[in-house]
């Protein structure tokens, strides 16, 4: 992933990565959520923590909100909310004290463009008992389909 090491690398990541405790999996998903909003703006991580520490609280909220309606039919609510909740991870991390001030009014932005995102419940998910009921019930094309 050349897209990941270029963003990783940034000196503001990587200091907001030396200051916590995060997984793997969190690391990736943050950087997702920096990547994508600084591909928005044409930013590298560094510009963004500026651009944003220099914004009134008002133009964060819009900076917050454009960027949402520029990406909602691209990516899933769910994985918007999770980007989002990212990229304010790490701009309050880096010290846009605005940021923190602001969630609820980011959030209520969030709702206001996307709609709310659905938690993934254990219901929704199939089982393995499931997924082998239907490959019994299923003809071969079906079979092939489900496999996938």
């Amino acid at each position: 992933m050349g897209w990941l090491d270029s963003i990783a690398s940034d000196p503001a990541v990587q200091s907001y990565f030396r200051a916590t405790s995060l997984d793997e999996d969190t690391r990736i998903s943050y950087l997702k959520g920096i990547y994508d909003i600084c591909r928005f703006y044409g930013l590298s991580p560094s510009e963004l923590v500026e651009w944003f520490r220099r914004m009134s609280e008002e133009e964060v909220v819009e900076a917050f909100r454009r960027w949402l309606v520029g990406r909602k039919d691209e990516l899933s609510p769910k994985t918007l909310w999770t980007r989002l909740g990212g990229v304010r991870c790490f701009l309050i991390g880096c010290g846009v004290r605005s940021i923190k001030r602001l969630q609820a009014e980011i959030s209520d932005a969030f709702r206001r463009v996307v709609g709310s995102p659905k938690p993934v419940l254990r219901r929704d998910y199939i089982s393995r008992e499931e997924i082998g009921r239907l490959l019994k019930a299923a003809g071969l094309r079906e079979k092939a389909l489900i496999t996938v």
